[in-house]
């Protein structure tokens, strides 16, 4: 039987750089996310799950190239960069992942704050098509980084 998992994460990107986690059972570096718990929004989910794998804090930037709530199957209040269903095969068994994505900063922009952790570490987004990493992720990564950058040309 396929069970099905509702999960938030997020692209964190600065400059050239994102940061990533290894994920031991796909045996694949993802985008820093994890489960989000029954009390909590997955705003509120992806915040504490950021905390907990870097003790750092993020604020989520809205993806607003479509208006609020239109298309989207919950209440937001940050609209995701995308959500990303995958049917992922695990020891114990297929997943399926409803994964919101959504960008995000870190509040302190410090990169040696992820330099102690083995699971969890910044790449340059150029490099990253050497490492084990989900097709799907990279496309994240590549349209959250045009993303800011035509953001942060039209301001």
């Amino acid at each position: 039987m396929t069970k099905t998992c509702i999960v938030a994460s997020a692209a964190i990107l600065e400059g050239n750089m994102a940061i990533l986690q290894w994920n031991e059972s796909l045996k694949k570096w993802m985008l820093i996310g994890d489960h989000f718990r029954n009390d909590e929004t997955p705003e509120e989910g992806i915040k504490r799950i950021v905390k907990e794998k870097t003790d750092e804090t993020i604020e989520l930037i809205d993806y607003t190239k479509r208006e609020k709530d239109q298309d989207m199957p919950m209440k937001l209040s940050i609209n995701p960069i995308t959500i990303l269903v995958e049917n992922l095969n695990y020891e114990d068994g297929r997943h399926n992942h409803i994964d919101i994505v959504f960008i995000a900063k870190l509040k302190n922009k410090s990169k040696s704050i992820i330099s102690s952790q083995k699971d969890v570490r910044w790449f340059p987004i150029d490099e990253m098509r050497d490492i084990e990493i989900d097709p799907k992720v990279l496309e994240v990564i590549e349209r959250t980084s045009s993303f800011i950058y035509d953001s942060m040309d039209s301001t």
